[in-house]
């Protein structure tokens, strides 16, 4: 007989190998594990999970679980990202706030400290979503032929 292999990990973004590291294709039964670089977690959940492991089934598949319930469900959200928040928000005109605004710049700055926490743009609809962190920011929408307007502090919490 011949050990099921399930073939290599992809690049896990964000995350880093445990060691020891596995090299080559996993084989069933082993597994490896992965914990998020300083400040992200899992789905970028505030306080979240921050590890979870990848292992190779008796099916040939990588399933990946986190850490935190051996053997459970899938770790679906099992990216790392930024712990934050995501705002979602919309711009139109000030007159009569019915006119969506298209590819408006959305700048979010650090209250208190003028550092950006995030830049975006808005979509044919006028709407952005925007990954914040814990805090306060102010709000900064402009686009050319409009008055630039800004709004806060808005805690994002």
């Amino acid at each position: 007989c011949l050990p099921v292999e399930c073939g290599q990990i992809a690049a896990q973004p964000q995350a880093k190998e445990e060691p020891p590291a596995i090299t080559g294709p996993l084989k069933f039964g082993d597994a490896t594990r992965f914990v998020c670089l300083e400040g992200h977690t899992l789905g970028g959940v505030p306080g979240g999970d921050d590890s979870y492991q990848i292992a190779c089934q008796a099916s040939g598949e990588l399933t990946g679980m986190l850490d935190s319930l051996p053997g459970g469900p899938p770790a679906g959200s099992g990216i790392c990202k930024l712990a934050g928040y995501t705002v979602i928000g919309r711009v139109t005109d000030a007159e009569d706030a019915k006119v969506p605004l298209a590819n408006a710049k959305v700048t979010f700055k650090e209250n208190g400290t003028d550092a950006e926490a995030a830049i975006v743009y808005t979509d044919r609809d006028g709407m952005y979503e925007a990954r914040l962190p814990p805090g306060a920011v102010i709000m900064h929408a402009e686009m050319t032929g409009y008055i630039a307007r800004e709004k806060g502090p808005i805690v994002v919490a």
